[in-house]
């Protein structure tokens, strides 16, 4: 996020033209996170917790924007403090992660989900794609992206943990309908670039019932960091290196 202004789930162009406070702070966090050494650890542990606890006390907001920029900075926060090692952080970070998913359930209402698979060509709302309608798309894919990862994150630290999912995968999953697969889509640095990719590159819809027909027929350049986090995931690292392999490419 510090780098390159994004993560495998938030596109670098999301908060190009504004990008909320809570999320600057967060950005802010993470730079001197990267910078923690054995002189100012303490100091910037103590700024980072602060922070935190700023974002999980106050009231959700109601603008879409500013709604899934809290999701994201509680994400950034919950990865810091569940994983960097130091114990009060992590029980702290432990403690509200129930935020996180009141969080999820909030941002559901503005999300719209793709159901059927795209062949190659203009889908009927992108023939003529305007940079509105990119920008939506960013938005859009951002967030399903942002639910996805957000739930795997909460499943994978209670299995690391050693705890069984409360409401187990399944359930938790229920409101994760879909994401697009497409490094052409996601990477694309112009709305030219974009409708370019979206009329000439097949790009898949994922849902539960389709992941294994997406791997079966995506190339390796289809597949983007947030793909290969999925893969992983699904596959496990030996199996996921075999796919790459047998397209051509590397994970």
């Amino acid at each position: 996020m510090v780098m390159e202004n994004q993560t495998p789930w938030c596109h670098p162009y999301l908060y190009r033209a504004h990008m909320p406070r809570e999320m600057q702070d967060a950005q802010a966090c993470c730079a001197l996170y990267i910078a923690k050494n054995q002189y100012n650890a303490s100091i910037i542990l103590r700024t980072i917790q602060s922070r935190a606890h700023e974002a999980l006390a106050s009231p959700l907001p109601t603008d879409r924007l500013d709604l899934l920029a809290r999701v994201h900075a509680i994400c950034l926060y919950q990865i810091i403090r569940l994983f960097d090692g130091d114990i009060p952080m992590r029980a702290s970070a432990q403690q509200s992660l129930v935020v996180l998913e009141t969080a999820l359930v909030a941002l559901l209402p503005f999300v719209r989900w793709e159901t059927s698979q795209p062949e190659v060509g203009p889908a009927e709302d992108l023939i003529y794609p305007t940079k509105e309608s990119w920008q939506e798309w960013i938005f859009q894919e951002s967030t399903r992206r942002t639910l996805f990862f957000a739930c795997f994150l909460l499943v994978a630290h209670q299995i690391l943990i050693g705890q069984q999912p409360e409401r187990g995968c399944t359930e938790r999953y229920l409101f994760c309908h879909s994401w697009t697969l497409s490094a052409h889509l996601w990477k694309a640095p112009t709305v030219v670039d974009f409708a370019v990719a979206w009329r000439e590159k097949r790009h898949f819809v994922v849902t539960k019932n389709s992941l294994a027909e997406a791997w079966r027929d995506a190339a390796a350049d289809d597949v983007d960091a947030f793909g290969r986090i999925m893969m992983v995931g699904a596959m496990g690292v030996d199996d996921a290196r075999l796919w790459f392999y047998s397209r051509g490419g590397c994970l």
